[in-house]
């Protein structure tokens, strides 16, 4: 289709093709020589959780602080794969493990990435209320909510929230 319609080389797609194709027969041969032996199992489920690790930290940009992002994945995951193997829910096999363990490694490293961002996104939004809070003569030690709540009821009962009061400044 691209040749055909002439938007540009066709090589590139044909190299990404047959860089795909060599990528998953590696990772087949290298899975199928894994789910010969438990211990082996276990190691690629170590380094799946330390590729997750990495990946997720590269995409929060955390930096240093990646073992604390580590310890976030797979504080769901070996819980989850502990219950399911005393249960006997999941067999202790390596074909039964790989993709298991590569289901909960991937879903605990989704769900650290989004809260990672969430939570320095939100960061900046917080370091901005506390200054407010600062500039109202509030401690920086309260929390956001208790003080907004407070400044709230504050303009209310103060007359300074458009529509309410007396329309005067000071007492009636």
């Amino acid at each position: 289709m691209v040749w055909a319609g002439r938007l540009m080389p066709p090589w590139p797609v044909v190299f990404a093709a047959i860089r795909a194709v060599l990528q998953l027969a590696s990772v087949s041969a290298l899975i199928t020589a894994v789910l010969v032996s438990l211990i082996l199992t276990g190691a690629y489920l170590l380094l799946m959780a330390v590729v997750a690790t990495a990946t997720s930290a590269a995409r929060t940009g955390v930096g240093r602080r990646s073992a604390r992002v580590g310890l976030a994945i797979t504080a769901g995951v070996i819980p989850a794969l502990a219950l399911r193997l005393g249960t006997g829910l999941l067999p202790a096999t390596g074909i039964a493990l790989v993709p298991m363990g590569g289901i909960l490694i991937g879903g605990g490293m989704t769900a650290t990435t989004l809260s990672v961002r969430r939570v320095l996104d939100t960061a900046p939004a917080d370091n901005l209320v506390r200054a407010a809070q600062a500039a109202c003569g509030h401690s920086w030690r309260t929390p956001p909510s208790r003080s907004c709540r407070r400044m709230s009821r504050w303009a209310i009962r103060s007359g300074s929230v458009m529509g309410t009061g007396t329309g005067r400044s000071g007492a009636a």
